[in-house]
């Protein structure tokens, strides 16, 4: 069994279909950096992350003003409004919710619950694969 010769590629087609690569072969100036596919993708990019950023904002934002009351006294709470920024430090909120409103046996619920929960929905997801 004999091989056919290899034959080059001929790449004269696929050079003079591709942009040119020189600025001289504009005649008025180099050649354009921004396509208009170009600008669209840019301002796709520019809208998804200032989406992105919002989003963060509303989600991060509840969370910081809810640790940051629960840091404070409440004669700071009293004194600077519900959107003030702590001037002390003080976790002793936390020791009177967990004395108090029996924080412990609620989280050990929620545990309970979210666990078993967990458990069966992965059961049932694989007695369904």
């Amino acid at each position: 069994m004999t091989m056919a010769p290899i034959r080059p590629v001929d790449t004269s087609l696929a050079r003079s279909m591709s942009a040119p690569q020189d600025a001289e072969t504009y005649a008025d100036g180099p050649a354009p950096r921004h396509t208009a596919r170009t600008r669209r993708l840019h301002l796709g990019k520019a809208i998804s992350r200032a989406l992105l950023a919002t989003l963060a904002i509303v989600q991060v934002y509840p969370l910081a003003w809810i640790f940051l009351t629960a840091v404070r006294d409440e004669q700071d709470f009293a004194r600077n409004g519900a959107f003030g920024l702590p001037e002390s430090f003080t976790l002793d909120n936390f020791s009177r919710a967990f004395a108090q409103g029996d924080l412990l046996r609620n989280i050990v619920n929620s545990l309970v619950v979210t666990l078993g929960s967990a458990a069966l929905i992965v059961v049932c997801g694989m007695m369904g694969a």
